[in-house]
């Protein structure tokens, strides 16, 4: 364990983190999941079902024609002065219910995964010489840029 704790010590004056991260670390590879703090929003309370009426009309309203945080905040201003309440605070909530009424649109995205040097990507690109030369990137790859061998006929290249 001495020799362990004389290693951690460089690790952390290398590193700059605490002996607990470093201990962790040796632990498990894995960190813990980071502990999220629920806090209470009593500037946000009072005009929260004003917020949410205005969303639940915004349904069934035209895209174009649906509330932005902004002027909701507007709003809130107008026909609730006695509630002060930062517009920034209106943005997060509004933000975080629209996503949640899907009145924003979905984030759409196809995860791409390749097997390390399983597949190749090819580049095209204009240029002036002397023969036909095709640039390959390979994902991956120590080496990312490749040149076909100039002794190869011109349909060997093209057949790549």
């Amino acid at each position: 364990m001495h020799a362990v704790r004389e290693r951690s010590k460089g690790w952390r004056s290398n590193l700059g983190v605490h002996r607990r991260m470093v201990r962790e670390a040796l632990a498990d590879a894995v960190p813990r999941e980071r502990k999220i703090a629920i806090r209470a929003k009593p500037r946000l309370e009072p005009v929260r079902p004003f917020i949410e009426a205005i969303l639940e009309a915004d349904r069934t309203a035209p895209r174009k024609q649906r509330h932005t945080a902004h002027r909701i905040w507007c709003r809130i201003g107008a026909e609730m002065p006695a509630v002060k309440v930062a517009e920034s605070s209106i943005r997060r909530f509004v933000r975080e219910r629209k996503i949640q009424l899907r009145l924003v649109g979905q984030e759409t995205f196809i995860p791409q995964s390749y097997v390390w040097g399983g597949e190749a990507q090819v580049d095209w690109y204009e240029a002036y010489v002397d023969s036909l030369v095709t640039i390959v990137k390979r994902g991956a790859s120590l080496r990312s840029l490749h040149e076909l061998p100039k002794n190869r006929s011109v349909s060997e290249k093209l057949d790549v």
